[in-house]
């Protein structure tokens, strides 16, 4: 096989095409888009066993630099590249570029009956997203507010109250107390605040992850790659700070991939404050060229050293193909 105009030696290669069919198959006479989409991925987005070994880390949620990396690469659905339960999942997002985006879509997307909520703010404009939407602060019968739960459509978006341009979230504890109903599937909250920044570091305070709370998406834009930290990152000298740069760097270091990845899983980073049992998903976000697909890939390698992440997602939430993704998972 060859990948790039050079010769790769591949053993078990965890990659796939759509359905399941392993990569031999995409390469055969299969699937022609399959054959183009992986002979558009450059050699390092495949792993031959034993080829390469993983950096060794002195934690212990690092894989072990004896074991080599195999990554089950496939094109999906965005529901399906997430792999939500089919009913029971309270989801919090974190992080910076396409958390509002992610959780509309979802309140789109996924099957049964979703509630969308925010523990932070969100913009007041984006409440005409949700197919419905209810103030709970503003209800002071608490009966009000269950009976409007009652009758509303999936993608309801329950804020706490509208103050000016800014929708204020609700406690944490509440969005566990929706999921409990017996006519609700899922609960998507939006957990973080990036001042519509592709990255960040979150502040002592930050994120407000709901109680209850099953399943992480840590969100990032692929666009903060090359843009100075002061440019790209919310909170840029905290930014600065897990990096381990020197003072003074926000103005005229750039991010790498390296960057990105460290940032999404750092503990007190992209990782910060989520619970040891909630499953974690980092999400690539406004992957649309080739250029940037080959990033994406980068960083979806560099991040699944760190085995609390269960996947990476790569796509574009609010481009052409918002419903395109590629999922990325140890094999």
């Amino acid at each position: 096989m060859r990948v790039s105009g050079r010769p790769l030696r591949v053993g078990l290669v965890a990659c796939f095409w759509s359905r399941g069919r392993l990569c031999e198959s995409c390469v055969g006479s299969r699937s022609s888009a399959g054959r183009k989409w992986l002979r558009s991925l450059t050699k390092r987005h495949f792993v031959a066993t034993g080829s390469r070994r993983m950096r060794t880390s002195s934690t212990e949620s690092k894989a072990s630099a004896a074991e080599p990396v195999q990554l089950h690469v496939a094109r999906t659905s965005l529901r399906d590249a997430l792999a939500l339960p089919r009913s029971g999942a309270l989801v919090s997002i974190v992080g910076g570029g396409g958390k509002s985006a992610l959780l509309f879509a979802l309140g789109a997307t996924l099957p049964g009956r979703t509630i969308l909520t925010t523990t932070t703010r969100i913009f007041a404009a984006q409440i005409k997203r949700a197919t419905a939407s209810v103030e709970s602060r503003t209800e002071s019968d608490p009966h009000g507010l269950e009976s409007k739960l009652a009758d509303a459509p999936s993608g309801l978006l329950i804020v706490g109250r509208v103050e000016g341009e800014k929708a204020l979230g609700v406690e944490p504890a509440m969005p566990a107390q929706w999921l409990a109903r017996n006519d609700v599937d899922y609960v998507v909250v939006e957990a973080d605040g990036s001042r519509m920044r592709p990255i960040k570091a979150p502040a002592a305070h930050e994120p407000v992850i709901a109680a209850g709370t099953t399943d992480v998406v840590i969100a990032i834009g692929i666009d903060a790659l090359g843009l100075t930290i002061s440019a790209a990152a919310h909170r840029p000298e905290r930014v600065q700070k897990l990096l381990g740069l020197e003072e003074g760097s926000v103005g005229g270091y750039t991010f790498t991939e390296a960057d990105v990845a460290k940032l999404a899983t750092h503990p007190e980073g992209g990782l910060k404050e989520v619970p040891i049992s909630c499953r974690v998903v980092v999400m690539l976000n406004k992957v649309e060229t080739q250029a940037q697909r080959e990033q994406a890939m980068g960083i979806a390698e560099e991040v699944l050293h760190e085995t609390r992440v269960d996947r990476v997602i790569v796509g574009a939430l609010e481009g052409p193909e918002p419903d395109a993704w590629t999922l990325v998972r140890r094999f």
